[in-house]
């Protein structure tokens, strides 16, 4: 036996609105993740072409490399969240209009990975915070009784 679940045309309605605004957003995020990347070779080639100064001199050529091996972690990171919710909202759009489970399905399971790989990230970066003020705390203390 099938389970099906039906959709008022409200609930419809719904969904294609969150679906326009899914796409709007995953858009932004794809500009931003190119910036991103633009910005990180721009930078290493923008510094590059600086005249030669004390200050860059002791920074070096790693620290821009690292730069901009940071900048695009970076975009990579912030490229598939933006990537599943487009996948979302094309999916949801084309499940509604044609009235298909199989469609609807696919949109919620792209949505589903875009809130894991956000909570994982968030998870994430909270554990790190958590460990760098542990950190901190401990390197202050231990700073203290030097003195």
């Amino acid at each position: 036996m099938e389970n099906t679940l039906y959709l008022s045309e409200n609930g419809k309605q719904d969904l294609l609105e969150s679906a326009k605004w899914a796409k709007f957003l995953a858009i932004v995020g794809f500009v931003g993740s190119g910036l991103l990347v633009v910005f990180a070779f721009g930078l290493s080639t923008l510094m590059s072409f600086l005249p030669n100064s004390e200050s860059f001199e002791s920074l070096g050529p790693s620290y821009f490399l690292g730069m901009t091996f940071i900048y695009v972690v970076m975009a990579v990171i912030y490229f598939f969240p933006c990537l599943y919710l487009f996948k979302f909202a094309k999916s949801t759009k084309l499940a509604i209009l044609e009235e298909d489970n199989e469609l609807l399905h696919l949109a919620l399971f792209n949505m589903r990975k875009m809130f894991k790989f956000v909570g994982v990230m968030t998870l994430t970066i909270l554990i790190l915070y958590g460990v760098l003020i542990v950190f901190g705390v401990l390197a202050g203390g231990a700073a203290m009784l030097m003195y």
